[in-house]
């Protein structure tokens, strides 16, 4: 089964799709939180989760050295090309929201966080 182990990333996807497709007028709105540019964290964190989970899924379906060797970069390539495709859908197709090439930056940020994580852990995978 190709998705098997890649169950709780693909979920982990919907669940950033769902929010980034959410109307404006149904988002918050803290004045506290522009200040911290909290949104950007957001990004950057569910981004960097994203991969984790990503690779990991990877290294159940094909095993360690292939995840060391290839599922690493793929899979931050998938979720580059996510975050700038969920921006650029928010810019197109949703009404209340814009396209942010801030938030594109803050999810590929996050996507890198995961990937530098990943492999200082990748040292004690057999």
């Amino acid at each position: 089964m190709l998705f098997r182990h890649l169950r709780l990333a693909l979920l982990w996807a919907l669940l950033i799709l769902a929010l980034c497709l959410m109307p404006g007028q149904d988002l918050p709105q803290w004045r506290w939180a522009d200040l911290l540019s909290l949104d950007k964290w957001v990004h950057a964190g569910l981004f960097a989760v994203l991969m984790v989970l990503l690779v990991l899924g990877l290294k159940r379906q094909y095993g360690p050295a292939w995840a060391r060797s290839q599922g690493l970069w793929t899979a931050a390539i998938v979720c580059i090309l996510y975050g700038v495709a969920l921006e650029l859908m928010q810019g197109l197709m949703m009404q209340g929201r814009t396209a942010d090439a801030l938030d594109a930056a803050a999810n590929t940020a996050g996507t890198l966080v995961g990937l530098v994580y990943l492999r200082r852990e990748m040292r004690s995978w057999t």
